[in-house]
């Protein structure tokens, strides 16, 4: 069962909808540079990272709320290391 407010199931009721626009054409000035390496090690080893810059102005002295200046600096390191340890495996199933 739904529960509906009364001002919902009205068919005369006044309806306003408010949608968001984008321009065609911008003068806003936006850079967007970066980099990603991965280096193998061995077999499927491998140490990776990134470093990313974003950087967007507006043309516009007046600034409106949600379309501010903004800069980004990101960031990150990955990797991963597999390696098959027989001797401890093998004390292991020794002592069984």
């Amino acid at each position: 069962m739904i529960k509906a407010n009364a001002a919902a199931l009205d068919p005369t009721a006044e309806i306003s909808v408010s949608y968001e626009e984008n321009e065609f054409i911008s003068f806003d000035q936006k850079l967007l540079v970066g980099t990603h390496l991965k280096y193998d090690l061995e077999d499927n080893n491998y140490l990776a990272g990134g470093l990313f810059y974003y950087n967007q102005s507006i043309a516009d002295e007046k600034v409106d709320i949600g379309y501010e200046p903004m800069r980004n600096f990101v960031w990150n390191i990955k990797g991963k290391y597999q390696n098959e340890l027989e001797p401890i495996t093998a004390n292991i199933f020794d002592m069984n």
